[in-house]
C-alpha cells in the first residue's frame, strides 16, 4: 500500500510541475508577443522561441526530433528500471526528465520552436521545463555517484 501512495505522490509531484510550466508558456504566448516584464535589472518574462536543441545546439527538424525521442525512449527504461528496484528519488527525477521533455517536444510541434520566458538579461531564455530537466539531471548524477561510493 505504501509503494501504490508512493507512486502516485510522484506522479503526481510531476503532473503540478507539467502544469506550471504548460502555463508560464501560455501566458508567455498571449501576453508577452510584443512586450516583456522587468523583475529585476537581470531578470525578465519575454517570450522568445528556441528553434534549436538544448543550450542552442545547432539541431533543429528532424534531427532534433530524432534525437529527443531516442532520449525519451531511454528515459522512459529507466523510469521503469528505477520504479522496478524501488528508488523512488530516481524515478521521481526521471519522470520529470520526461514530462519536461514532453513539454518542449509538445512547443516543437506546435509552435515550431520550444517557447521561453524566462531571461536573464544577456545571457540566456529558458523556460521551466529547461530548468526541471537540468535540475534533475544534476540531482541524478549526485544520486548515482553517491550510490556508488557506499
Amino acid at each position: 500500500m505504501k509503494v501504490i501512495t508512493l507512486n502516485r505522490v510522484v506522479i503526481l509531484i510531476a503532473l503540478f510541475l507539467l502544469a506550471i510550466d504548460r502555463l508560464g508558456k501560455t501566458f508567455a504566448w498571449n501576453f508577452l508577443t510584443d512586450s516583456h516584464i522587468e523583475v529585476t535589472n537581470f531578470f525578465r518574462l519575454a517570450l522568445s522561441v528556441n528553434r534549436q536543441i538544448a543550450f542552442s545546439l545547432p539541431i533543429n527538424g528532424a534531427w532534433a526530433l530524432t534525437l529527443i525521442a531516442i532520449a525519451l525512449i531511454i528515459l522512459f527504461k529507466y523510469f521503469l528500471y528505477f520504479k522496478k528496484i524501488n528508488r523512488p528519488t530516481a524515478s521521481l527525477l526521471i519522470l520529470i526528465l520526461i514530462i519536461s521533455a514532453l513539454s518542449n517536444l509538445y512547443d516543437r510541434l506546435l509552435y515550431g520552436g520550444v517557447i521561453d520566458y524566462l531571461e536573464i538579461t544577456n545571457f540566456s531564455s529558458f523556460n521551466l521545463a529547461d530548468v526541471l530537466i537540468s535540475v534533475s539531471v544534476g540531482l541524478l548524477i549526485l544520486i548515482l555517484i553517491k550510490r556508488k561510493e557506499s
